[in-house]
């Protein structure tokens, strides 16, 4: 048989009774990621000697709109469709807000999670339950330099409690709403250089 729009045929030898006598064989790249968004992040420090001589408020805020995102495995396969998936919102964003006093530092970070459907590429009545709203996890904590070579912290995640948003986890939902299927915990820890 002929198979003119293949383009490995030129890679298969015959011999004079049609038979195959040699392949050549290389690498080939056939998997592709997409990846078309917007990233932006807006870094802000002002002094506050009004809360405390040396003070000062920092605030830090990360944000991703995700366009597109795709992946294709083999070569002339159609490309699936991550973004706007679980793991990988349209919308997603981290603000930290922090005030820093002497050897006191006090944060927190809200991070948000845009609203997801469980999977890309499925019919829009596959599921009962294909979308997944959007949800905002907050953390918190204090920091102290009881020296130049020591410091304590104690920090609390998902302050609020908050949970998951329903039907998660489910397609990897584990990893990105982990803070809503912990609940509320604290951390505790302590830092030496020498």
């Amino acid at each position: 048989p002929d198979f003119p729009n293949n383009q490995f045929c030129d890679r298969v030898s015959r011999d004079a009774a049609h038979q195959i006598d040699f392949i050549e064989t290389s690498y080939f790249n056939a998997s592709e990621l997409r990846y078309k968004g917007i990233l932006a992040a807006l870094d802000y420090r002002i002094d506050t000697p009004f809360l405390g001589a040396g003070s000062h408020v920092g605030v830090n805020l990360s944000y991703q709109y995700l366009d597109t995102l795709t992946t294709q495995a083999t070569a002339g396969s159609a490309p699936a469709r991550l973004h706007g998936t679980i793991g990988y919102p349209r919308n997603s964003a981290v603000l930290n807000l922090n005030y820093e006093n002497g050897p006191y530092l006090l944060f927190t970070s809200l991070n948000y999670t845009g609203p997801v459907d469980q999977a890309g590429d499925e019919a829009p009545n596959f599921r009962e339950f294909e979308h997944i709203d959007g949800v905002v996890f907050v953390n918190a904590g204090l920091a102290v330099n009881v020296n130049d070579r020591m410091r304590f912290r104690f920090i609390v995640d998902n302050i609020l409690g908050t949970d998951p948003p329903f039907p998660v986890p489910a397609f990897g939902g584990v990893v990105t709403y982990f803070p809503g299927i912990l609940g509320r915990y604290f951390r505790v820890g302590a830092s030496v250089s020498f």
